[in-house]
């Protein structure tokens, strides 16, 4: 509305003109403009963006009110002009933004640029920019106006992105996983690059479909993982599967590949994601142990075999004792009495119990309960010696060859022990071949410093300076499941009736008993190697032994005492004594022994006692004895030498 006053000349009022115009467009156009305003500048402040402008001429910087609160009140007076501006950038970045507004006003380009901006009371500021150049009327550039963005608290949180990606890619390294993600529909697979690396991919390689990925699993463990994840589909929303996945090089590693299903709201499943962590160290780990536990078990085995067949051997050994010795004595009568045929029976039965306590000696050498005298010995001329004795046994097909080194370190060895080892094993190569068949045994002896090796038999580690025994053939070779038998007693793998399966049993006795170890290869139809490995000592000196006594010589009438835990034994050897004119006192109780001893001491020439019984250990009835009467013979028998250690010496 507008109202006009008319007048006449002579200025009086004559009446009013009114106009009326429409404004109601203006007024909605007026009011929306507030309102973009308004939610432009709501815009600026969620979004934390302010405008500037660089006035060329007077070198000054506006910020406008949004600007103005985002680098705060109190520090306006840096953005005062474009040098101030300048000062308070930080080093880093100082070039970099002098350089883009420079190529705006020079070469007109846009700005687009990040710097940040140090404050004296607050962290440093990230400022994200964008200008470009204005002009005058007459085309000169005036001033370049623009927007500027905090992205303070996105680049703080890009650098926590950046260190938990970090952190999530050292973790990866360290516990050797990688993670995984299927987008069920479409079929789409993401690989993290641990991921890839841990399968040796590149990522020209990397799977895109799951199927790709399952391409790299074992086809024996393929069903696993797909059984494991369709229940997951279906409803356990969980799988963790062990299986084998083949690397780029082919080279097998064992995985663990567990994972979670992420469902819609109508529980559809969407998204599996998940990791595949390489177990290969883990698996080794788990079968070394189980290897050694197997092992220990075996050790086990061996000794409780051991411990049961010593205790065997000394309870037979003692019934053939008696058996023998009756039947040498019937022996002996009949032949007074030319009675033939008893006395052929009789030779059988000998004959028998010789082989049985044979067998018993094997045994007890197993057990280490046998007799052993180690002395220091070269290896080379006895074992030579024993190859003459073997080649004899040889069938004419197979041919036997030795190197023995020329300077050989000395070893403490049983000649007789060395003697029967090297039988056996050169029996056991024979027995290798099949009738007929042309093969050839090795035997070779050589020192060797070894490092690190375990036993095949005891399976303990032995390191040191050694002298080798490998006896070698091309025959059938053992197969892995009797490999693992071959040291146990009455083990054998040739047909019943053909030898006793102590043989190697017997070899792991011996080996042992001289604290050597025992090293096997073999392999069917590849052949058998063992070695036995015999610690090197140094030369020592002679040393005279302990001391002897002299026997008193006896007469046929001495009077003898005998003591021994075993009725039998007993009865036989004070029989045998007193059919050779002697007079014999009996015991089988030590204590009962040795308090008759002490009513007389005189009246006994000799005493003969056993060395394991109960109530008092033969050694300490002899003490006893000794004690008594320092003169007297004492004659201690014993199965089972090992209980004379030095410091049980009479």
């Amino acid at each position: 509305l507008a109202v006009t006053l008319v007048r006449d000349r002579l200025h009086n009022p004559i009446h009013f003109v009114v106009q009326l115009m429409d404004i109601t467009d203006y007024k909605v156009n007026v009011e929306r403009l507030k309102k973009r305003e308004s939610e432009f500048s709501k815009a600026q402040s969620v979004a934390k963006i302010g405008c500037w402008s660089y006035r060329l001429v007077s070198n000054e910087i506006e910020l406008d009110e949004m600007g103005t609160l985002l680098v705060g009140r109190e520090n306006l007076v840096f953005f005062k002009d474009f040098n101030t501006l300048v000062e308070r950038i930080h080093p880093i970045d100082k070039s970099r933004f002098i350089s883009s507004i420079e190529n705006a006003i020079d070469k007109e380009m846009p700005i687009e640029d990040e710097f940040r901006v140090l404050f004296p009371q607050r962290d440093p500021m990230f400022i994200q920019i964008r200008g470009e150049l204005l002009f005058d009327d007459d085309r000169k550039p005036s001033h370049i106006d623009g927007i500027f963005q905090d992205v303070t608290e996105l680049r703080k949180n890009k650098a926590r992105l950046d260190k938990h990606h970090d952190d999530m890619a050292n973790a990866e390294s360290i516990a050797h996983f990688g993670l995984w993600e299927w987008t069920v529909v479409p079929d789409e697979l993401n690989c993290s690059m641990a991921l890839l690396e841990l399968l040796g991919l590149d990522v020209a390689r990397k799977p895109k479909l799951l199927q790709e990925l399952v391409n790299l699993i074992h086809p024996d463990d393929m069903s696993l993982l797909m059984n494991a994840l369709d229940a997951a589909l279906v409803g356990t929303d969980k799988l963790d599967v062990l299986c084998r996945m083949y690397r780029a090089d082919n080279e097998l590693c064992y995985t663990r590949v567990v994972g979670s299903v992420l469902r819609d709201e109508l529980g559809a499943a969407v998204l599996v994601s998940g990791i595949v962590q390489d177990v290969t160290q883990q698996h080794l780990e788990i079968q070394e142990r189980e290897r050694m536990q197997h092992q220990l078990r075996q050790a086990q085995r061996m000794e409780s075999l051991g411990q049961l067949s010593g205790g065997i051997a000394h309870d037979f050994n003692n019934i053939l004792g008696g058996m023998l010795g009756y039947v040498h004595m019937a022996r002996d009568r009949l032949k007074i009495a030319e009675c033939s045929e008893i006395e052929e029976y009789l030779k059988e039965i000998d004959t028998a119990g010789r082989r049985a306590r044979e067998l018993i000696s094997q045994m007890m050498l197993f057990s280490k309960g046998g007799a052993v005298s180690p002395k220091p010995m070269v290896l080379g001329p006895l074992v030579d010696k024993v190859l003459k004795m073997v080649r004899p046994m040889l069938s004419k097909h197979i041919d036997l060859n030795s190197t023995i080194e020329s300077t050989l370190p000395v070893v403490m060895m049983d000649s007789i022990q060395l003697h029967q080892l090297l039988m056996n094993l050169c029996i056991n190569a024979r027995d290798a071949f099949a009738p007929g068949r042309e093969g050839i045994i090795d035997v070779k002896v050589y020192s060797e410093s070894i490092e690190q090796l375990n036993c095949c038999s005891c399976h303990q580690q032995l390191a040191g300076d050694y002298v080798v025994l490998s006896v070698s053939d091309n025959g059938s070779g053992i197969d892995p499941q009797s490999l693992e038998k071959i040291f146990d007693p009455f083990f054998s793998t040739k047909p019943t009736g053909e030898g006793t399966g102590m043989g190697l049993s017997v070899v792991h006795g011996i080996v042992h008993e001289h604290n050597g170890h025992i090293e096997v290869h073999s392999g069917v139809g590849q052949g058998t190697e063992l070695k036995l490995y015999f610690p090197a000592v140094a030369m020592k000196a002679s040393f005279s032994s302990a001391r002897a006594e002299q026997l008193t010589e006896l007469k046929e009438h001495g009077r003898l005492m005998v003591v021994e835990d075993d009725d039998t034994l007993l009865r036989c050897l004070s029989g045998f004594l007193m059919s050779r004119g002697f007079d014999v006192w009996s015991f089988h109780d030590p204590l009962e022994a040795l308090k008759v001893y002490r009513q007389d001491p005189t009246r006994i020439d000799l005493v003969i006692t056993d060395m394991n019984m109960p109530g008092m250990m033969g050694d300490q009835l002899a003490k006893e004895l000794l004690t008594i009467r320092p003169e007297l013979p004492v004659i201690l028998t014993t199965g089972f030498v090992h209980l004379i250690v030095p410091e049980r010496q009479l």
